[in-house]
Parts: C-alpha cells; sequence; structure tokens
C-alpha cells in the first residue's frame, strides 16, 4: 500500500480510546484526501468528524492520499503501528478486554449444602437470601427433616425437634468473602412454608428448582461451616 501524503497524529502522551474492535473495511479514491480519526471519539469511523478538538485537543487525524482505487482495512481500535491501516492489534484490544471481564466476574458461589432448607416465611416480612454459600445466620426451625445435612445443627435436648439452620438467610458474609455476590431480597405475599435453595445454584432463586440433584453439585465438594 503507498501512501502519497500522511500527517502525523500524536502531539502528546495522551492516549487513544478504541472506536471498535474489529478494522472497517472501505473504499478509497486515489487523489482523494481523507482524515482517518486517530482519538476513537468520532462518529464517522474511521474518519475523522472533528472530535478531537474537544475529546482529545493533542491527537489529530491522520490525512493521506492514496495512489489509487482500492479497498482497505483501516484500523477501528487505534493501536496499530502502520496507521491507518489494520496491522492486527485489534486482537490483543480483544484478548485484554476478555482479560478484564474475567477479573471482574463475581465469584462462584460456594455450597453450604447439597439439599434444600425448608422453613416457614411470613407474608410481608422482607428476607434476605444469601447468595454466596458463606453465611453462618442461624435460624431455629422445627421443619427440618434433613439430618444429615451439616447445615443443621441440634439446639439441645430441650428441644428435641428443633434445629438451627446456618442457611438459607445472610449474614453479611459476602462483604468480606464473596465480594460481588449480593444477597436476594425477597418478601413473601402470605406466610407459607418453602424449600429454599440450599446449594445456591438454583435458577428460581430463591427457591429451590432441583438443582442440587444434578452431577455437577452431587460431585462438588461442600463448603463446610466452623462454629461462629
Amino acid at each position: 500500500m503507498v501512501v502519497v501524503q500522511v500527517q502525523s497524529c500524536l502531539l502528546s502522551t495522551q492516549l487513544p480510546i478504541s472506536a471498535a474492535r474489529l478494522p472497517c473495511r472501505v473504499k478509497v479514491s486515489a487523489g482523494k484526501r481523507y482524515a482517518w480519526c486517530a482519538c476513537g471519539h468520532s462518529k464517522k469511523q474511521p474518519f475523522c468528524d472533528g472530535a478531537h478538538v474537544k475529546k482529545a485537543p493533542t491527537i489529530l487525524p491522520l490525512r493521506f492520499t492514496p495512489d489509487k482505487d482500492q479497498t482497505v482495512m483501516l484500523c477501528a481500535c487505534k493501536q496499530t503501528k502502520n496507521s491507518p491501516y489494520c496491522d492486527g492489534s485489534h486482537f490483543r484490544v480483544i484478548f485484554q478486554d476478555i482479560v478484564k471481564k474475567l477479573s471482574t466476574l463475581p465469584p462462584e458461589p460456594v455450597i453450604p449444602s447439597k439439599k434444600p432448607l425448608r422453613v416457614e416465611l411470613l407474608g410481608g416480612k422482607r428476607y434476605s437470601w444469601c447468595t454466596c454459600g458463606h453465611s453462618k445466620k442461624q435460624v431455629c426451625s422445627s421443619f427440618a427433616s434433613i439430618f444429615s445435612d451439616p447445615c443443621l445443627k441440634h439446639t439441645s435436648h430441650r428441644f428435641p425437634h428443633h434445629f438451627f439452620i446456618f442457611q438459607p438467610f445472610c449474614d453479611g458474609a459476602h462483604k468480606f468473602k464473596a465480594q460481588g455476590l449480593s444477597p436476594l431480597r425477597f418478601s413473601p405475599e402470605k406466610d407459607s412454608t418453602v424449600w429454599l435453595c440450599g446449594c445456591k445454584h438454583t435458577n428460581n432463586p430463591p427457591y429451590c428448582d432441583g438443582t442440587h440433584k444434578q452431577d455437577f453439585i452431587v460431585s462438588a465438594p461442600l463448603h463446610e461451616h466452623t462454629d461462629p
């Protein structure tokens, strides 16, 4: 590719933004002067619309004049080393996007129980269901029939049919152990006895939908709560 006239686009250390992740395929005409957007703020990509005047005054457009009619791939990520043409730098930008996205994803919840928890709810009362699995908030229940579940702890011989349930409600543990996960707040319309998800992977939170029966839950390690 022969360029008849090129003007430097960067006059300082100010950095451009990426207007798009993929290059723009455009037809250019021989002898016509073009102004390629170097700052990334233009709404007429890949060409300049003057947005740099206010948003990036130290980054000027790159002006060039092709010597023949042809179709070219002009850089839109603004990271090319061969301005204004694409040199594949957008692949690096895409990779950086993926790494950044993965680093900001909320943590996966732990599995405090592989069985749902049966609890009594009061109509109109607001509850905060633990989504992270780290909560150790104790709730007394007379409906706990899953005696082998580690989330259940016998109260005493005085109340032989009552149990303390470490789950399923929030105690704020997510703020320290699972930042990015927040409790699900809900208010039932009427008094009811329901099965709340204990594995934290239900698709119908906060209620159990049977996900705990799937192989990935059955074979997963169980999170062990220590006494508070």
